[in-house]
C-alpha cells in the first residue's frame, strides 16, 4: 500500500509542541532527543501497550513443551457476558464472565491501560481447566463507577465484597500489568481463608524499584504521572478523540502503515499482534472501552500506581501463595521488577523467567500455565 493511500492520523504531539511543553518539565526529560524531528512513532507505543531469600526461579522454556490452549493472536471479546454489581457505597462495580459456567473461581485484574474484556485473555484455559473467571472494571473504567481518591488497597475490598455477592467461600487471583499491584494489595489484605492464591503476569511495581530496562512510552507515562500530569492527561484526551474520530478499520490501516523492521526493536514478539488486522482491532476495541467514561479513570488509576502502595510487600502474609512470570524481553515492565518484588516477600514465590516473548505475548503464551498453577494451589 503506497503511503499517499494512508488515512490521516491526528498524532497527539508534534516537534514543535514538545519543544514549548519542555519547560515545564523536569532537567531530566530534557536530555530527550526527538528522532526525525515528530514524536508519531511514539504515539503508537502509546496506542498499544496496555504494570528476603532468593526467589526459586524456573525456566519458562519448561513450560513452552506443553500445547498452548490458546492462539498466539488476541481472542475476540465480543462476545463476553457483562453484568453490574452495586457495592456497599452505592458505587457500581462492572464485571465480565469468561472460562467454565461452573467451577473454581479467579478474579482477573486488568492491565493498565484495560478492562475487564481482556478476560477473554483467559477464556480458552478457563474452559479447558475448569476455571470460572470473573473480570473486573476498576473504578472509573468500562462499567465501574469513578472512586475519586482511591488508593491501591481499596480495590482488595472492591473483591471481598464481590465475592460475598457471588458467594465465593475460595478463590484465586490474576492479574497482568498494571493489575499486578492490585493483586498484591488482595494478597495483602483479604483474608488467607478465602484467597487460596495469586499469580502475576508482567506485573508493574513500586514505582520506587527504577524503570530500568523499561520502554521510552512507559517511562514517559509513568514519570510524567508524578511530575507533568497536565501533559498525560492532554496526551490521553488526544488518543480518545482518535478514537472516536476513526474507525478500527482506518486506525489498523494507519498503525500498520507505520511498522517497519525497526518496530521489531521495540515491539518484540508483540509485533505479530499489530500485524494481524483482527487482533489489533481487538486492542482497539480494549481501549475504547477502557476510554468509554473519559480520561479521569486512566489518570486515576495511573495516580494509584505510581503513588505510595500503602502496604509493605514484606507484610503479605507467607501463607499465601504467588507465582510470579516475567520474561527478560519485556520493556513494559522488565524483570529486575519481578526481582524486586520476589526479593521482598516474606516467602520465596514460585518465580518464572522466559526468554523471549514481549509483553503482551508473555500474558498470552502462558495464560494457560499461570491459571493451572494457581489451580494447584486451590
Amino acid at each position: 500500500m503506497g503511503a499517499a493511500s494512508q488515512p490521516e492520523v491526528d498524532l497527539p504531539l508534534s516537534a514543535s509542541e514538545w519543544h514549548t511543553y519542555q519547560d515545564h518539565i523536569p532537567p531530566l526529560l530534557k536530555s530527550i532527543e526527538v528522532q526525525g524531528g515528530t514524536m508519531q512513532g511514539r504515539f503508537f507505543d502509546y496506542l498499544i501497550r496496555y504494570g528476603a531469600a532468593a526467589p526459586m526461579t524456573t525456566p519458562l522454556n519448561d513450560c513452552a513443551q506443553q500445547p498452548l490452549l490458546v492462539p498466539r493472536i488476541l481472542p475476540t471479546v465480543s462476545d463476553a457476558k457483562s453484568e453490574e454489581f452495586v457495592l456497599s457505597d452505592n458505587r457500581k462495580l462492572g464485571v465480565a464472565y469468561f472460562g467454565a459456567a461452573t467451577g473454581a473461581p479467579v478474579f482477573y485484574l486488568h492491565g493498565y491501560p484495560g478492562c475487564r474484556l481482556s478476560g477473554a485473555f483467559f477464556d480458552a484455559p478457563g474452559k479447558k481447566l475448569g476455571a470460572r473467571i470473573i473480570a473486573v472494571d476498576r473504578p472509573g473504567i468500562g462499567n465501574s463507577s469513578p472512586q475519586p481518591g482511591r488508593v491501591l488497597l481499596d480495590l482488595a475490598n472492591d473483591v471481598r465484597e464481590l465475592a460475598e455477592q457471588l458467594n465465593f467461600r475460595s478463590y484465586g487471583i490474576i492479574g497482568v500489568s498494571g493489575g499486578g499491584p492490585y493483586a498484591l494489595a488482595c494478597a495483602h489484605s483479604l483474608p488467607v481463608e478465602n484467597l487460596k492464591g495469586v499469580s502475576i503476569i508482567g506485573g508493574m511495581g513500586p514505582i520506587e524499584l527504577g524503570t530500568k530496562g523499561m520502554s521510552w512510552g512507559n517511562w514517559f507515562t509513568f514519570t510524567g504521572l508524578i511530575y507533568f500530569p497536565f501533559i498525560i492527561r492532554w496526551l490521553q484526551n488526544k488518543v480518545v478523540r482518535l478514537l472516536d474520530k476513526m474507525t478500527n478499520e482506518k486506525l489498523v490501516e494507519a498503525v500498520q502503515g507505520k511498522l517497519s523492521d525497526k518496530s521489531a526493536s521495540w515491539l518484540g514478539s508483540d509485533l505479530m499482534i499489530l500485524k494481524d488486522p483482527e487482533s489489533f482491532s481487538t486492542m482497539l476495541d480494549l481501549y475504547r472501552e477502557h476510554f468509554k467514561q473519559g480520561v479521569d479513570g486512566y489518570m486515576e488509576d495511573g495516580y494509584v500506581l505510581t503513588r505510595d502502595w500503602g502496604f509493605r510487600l514484606e507484610d503479605i502474609p507467607a501463607s499465601i501463595p504467588i507465582q510470579l512470570w516475567y520474561s527478560r524481553k519485556d520493556i513494559n515492565v522488565p524483570l529486575h521488577m519481578g526481582e524486586a518484588i520476589a526479593a521482598r516477600l516474606r516467602y520465596p514465590p514460585d518465580f518464572y523467567v522466559e526468554e523471549d516473548e514481549t509483553h503482551l505475548n508473555l500474558v498470552l503464551k502462558y495464560s494457560a500455565d499461570a491459571l493451572e498453577r494457581l489451580l494447584e494451589k486451590m
